[in-house]
């Protein structure tokens, strides 16, 4: 394999880094009440003293009841991927949607590199009508800095079987292709804002055959990782139909003058690189509406992306940078949290754990669900050594 074709193989595979299900058994209900009866020749009173019931474990990391569709929209120069609930008879037969990150680099380029092509398959299905039931919530998604609009499909489609629509922007400016010179763009009033005040506008009015009616513009969320925090910050300032703020691996300014008190979950990795949980949680410190920190054990900055998976069974991609003379630096990003043999957790489980932790809030956030110790004990009973701490502020 010739260099160059190494050197971009490197990148997509750290296109995210810039910046099986598991059935569980809920804990039982309990209660245990004691009762001390005096004798028969005392006036004695009768006593009770009654044991609080433990709250019940609750899982979300499962599939919900709807198959999932995805369509893709256009702002104009980009694109955002949409995904959303379907009937499960409506896809019986049909193939799921799969995607290369291959598809954002130029045809000739594609070519090059089309023998090492590994596409990602996912759980949805191209273009199928919608489920009944709706509108239905949305979520939109911000990728961080080198990503592109499918880094999180293991989460976008999560939420949709679920009752969510999701939408997930392209961000060109801080694109792979904008970030290695090869895409030239115009500044933009508002920039990656706009982009999502641009589609809530959109996807409240469409009127299309797939997506007309689907969305409840009353119950918007939005979540970005790395980079993407910007982005939510930054649409939340401008767009009051914004319910909701998550963040994967990211942070704000503690010292901002303007900082939101919409509900906040943050949800960082213990082993980040790039945002470490002390930098966090000085920001979290300074919010002042209901908030929610979660710390990942043993996890890393890339442990949140669709790419982490492939990079740990390729082993890492320090041998092919060391080769290549790739800066140490990148390299580190892109395999922090996605190496065998570095103390890291294997990026499944927690693949799993943030869909779990991401729709509970949803669900907790639009009273669409009583989510129980969802987000607090089962943490601790059902996901037992992949959370290093768990705090709420009201």
């Amino acid at each position: 394999m010739s260099k160059l074709r190494l050197s971009l193989f490197v990148a997509l595979a750290l296109i995210a880094a810039s910046c099986s299900d598991d059935s569980a058994e809920s804990s039982p209900t309990t209660t245990t009440t004691t009762t001390t009866e005096a004798p028969a020749t005392t006036a004695a009173p009768e006593t009770t003293t009654t044991t609080e019931a433990p709250v019940e474990a609750v899982r979300y990391d499962e599939r919900g009841p709807y198959a999932v569709g995805v369509t893709t929209i256009s702002l104009s120069d980009r694109d955002v991927e949409v995904w959303y609930p379907a009937e499960p008879a409506d896809v019986e037969g049909l193939e799921r949607e799969g995607y290369s990150s291959l598809e954002i680099l130029p045809e000739s380029i594609q070519a090059l590199l089309a023998d090492i092509d590994t596409p990602i398959v996912t759980d949805a299905y191209r273009d199928v009508p919608s489920a009944e039931g709706g509108p239905w919530p949305l979520m939109i998604y911000s990728h961080g800095a080198g990503g592109y609009r499918k880094v999180s499909t293991f989460n976008n489609t999560h939420l949709a079987s679920w009752g969510f629509v999701v939408a997930s922007i392209d961000h060109l400016e801080r694109g792979l292709l904008a970030r290695n010179g090869l895409l030239d763009l115009p500044d933009r009033p508002g920039g990656s804002a706009t982009d999502v005040t641009l589609t809530i506008d959109m996807l409240v009015a469409a009127d299309d055959a797939v997506l007309g009616g689907l969305v409840d513009g009353e119950m918007v969320a939005i979540m970005g990782h790395s980079a993407g925090g910007g982005t939510v910050l930054g649409a939340a300032a401008i767009d009051d139909r914004i319910d909701t703020l998550i963040f994967w691996a990211s942070s704000g300014d503690p010292e901002s003058a303007d900082l939101p008190t919409l509900p906040f979950q943050i949800v960082i990795a213990d082993l980040d690189s790039a945002f470490s949980p002390d930098r966090v949680r000085d920001f979290y410190d300074a919010l002042e509406g209901p908030r929610q920190l979660i710390v990942l054990d043993n996890a890393g900055h890339n442990s949140f992306t669709d790419a982490c998976e492939p990079i740990w069974d390729l082993g890492g991609l320090s041998s092919i940078g060391e080769a290549l003379g790739l800066p140490a630096n990148l390299l580190e990003l892109g395999e922090n949290g996605c190496v065998p043999d570095a103390g890291f957790t294997h990026p499944a489980e927690f693949l799993k754990l943030l869909n779990h932790v991401t729709l509970a809030h949803l669900l907790d956030v639009f009273e669409m669900e009583d989510v129980g110790g969802a987000l607090d004990s089962t943490l601790d009973t059902e996901f037992e050594g992949l959370v290093e701490s768990n705090d709420f502020s009201d």
